[in-house]
């Protein structure tokens, strides 16, 4: 058979066989790592990176910051601790889904209404702490039911805060505050330390639980008296005068202030 003049012959021979060495240390080709898959809205093998790319919540500007669910909102909540002299303060910064941020306002609020109030500045502080957090719950409780966006599921809500046992600790405040508003409207009567003889004064009290008041001696009230007498020192009318047909004692151990009024009803005096 003829070779065709138009092919090399060279390109016809067969290609030498190549014995492989024994000897020779086998060839380790490493095949690139390939990523991890990811999840839609989030970043990284770790999965705790909170990202918003293109088709996953488009047009939502934040996920949560716990379980990266959408939509979320942009707030913080704070919890308070108040022991004495010191306090405690603790912030959480969002943006939270609607399970997350209702779990953690739940709780965090819970443990200011709990610890929050025992303290000089705490008193104080711990009202501010809860009206913030109320603030953040209005933007919370907006929300609608979070779409998953990671592995993590979002946080259990939990019981409401007006079910927990905490919510008795407002009686705290309301305690406080019915305390000054009694003693500001709390009528305890003038102060009898600066009575002097011909000073007339009325009972407005009992008298187990008297509330001296000074008055004009031409007073129409009824049950006014006259000063006739100041015994400094004593607790005992028996220094009084004649004259005298009632007294009024006052005793202060702190100061060892002590006196005694003696006196003398306007009406009988006339």
């Amino acid at each position: 058979m003829t070779t065709p003049s138009h092919i090399p012959s060279e390109e016809l021979a067969p290609e030498p066989s190549v014995e492989a060495d024994p000897q020779a240390e086998p060839r380790n080709e490493q095949q690139p790592e390939a990523d991890p898959p990811r999840k839609p809205g989030m970043l990284g093998p770790a999965y705790h990176v909170p990202v918003v790319h293109t088709g996953y919540a488009d047009g939502v500007p934040f996920v949560c910051s716990i379980c990266g669910s959408y939509p979320a909102a942009d707030v913080n909540l704070r919890q308070h601790h108040g022991a004495v002299v010191w306090m405690e303060r603790i912030k959480l910064n969002g943006p939270f889904c609607r399970s997350c941020g209702l779990s953690e306002f739940r709780d965090m609020t819970s443990a200011t209404l709990f610890r929050g109030w025992w303290g000089v500045f705490s008193m104080f502080v711990a009202p501010v702490t809860l009206l913030a957090n109320l603030n953040a719950y209005r933007k919370i409780r907006k929300l609608p039911e979070p779409v998953p966006g990671s592995p993590r599921s979002p946080l259990r809500v939990g019981k409401p805060v007006h079910k927990r046992f905490a919510i008795a600790m407002l009686v705290v405040p309301l305690l406080l505050v019915s305390a000054l508003v009694y003693a500001a409207t709390r009528d305890d009567g003038d102060d009898m330390r600066f009575a002097e003889r011909g000073d007339c004064v009325v009972n407005s009290g009992t008298e187990n639980d008297p509330e001296m008041r000074f008055v004009a001696c031409d007073s129409t009230e009824p049950g006014v008296f006259r000063v006739v007498g100041r015994l400094d020192g004593a607790t005992s009318d028996a220094g009084c005068p004649n004259e005298s047909t009632a007294a009024f004692t006052y005793r202060n151990d702190r100061n060892d202030d002590k006196y005694v009024l003696c006196l003398v009803a306007v009406d009988s005096a006339r």
